[in-house]
């Protein structure tokens, strides 16, 4: 997705590739919410979309088989 704006697509396709599933609305609004507030700040060396992969790599969903 271009650096600067949220995309729902990008956010499914992360969904997809990480859980094999796409979010549910839940999901949706906080990755939007984490996104848009990341993009706000702007004062890391990671981008707004680095962030929410870093942060969907550390969940347990990802770490462990169900």
């Amino acid at each position: 997705p271009p650096a600067k704006q949220f995309s729902t697509a990008s956010v499914e396709q992360a969904y997809q590739w990480l859980f094999q599933r796409t979010p549910v609305e839940e999901e949706m609004l906080v990755a939007r919410r984490f996104i848009e507030q990341a993009l706000e700040a702007d004062n890391s060396e990671f981008g707004a979309w680095e962030q929410f992969c870093q942060a969907l790599l550390a969940t347990n969903e990802f770490a462990f088989v169900d």
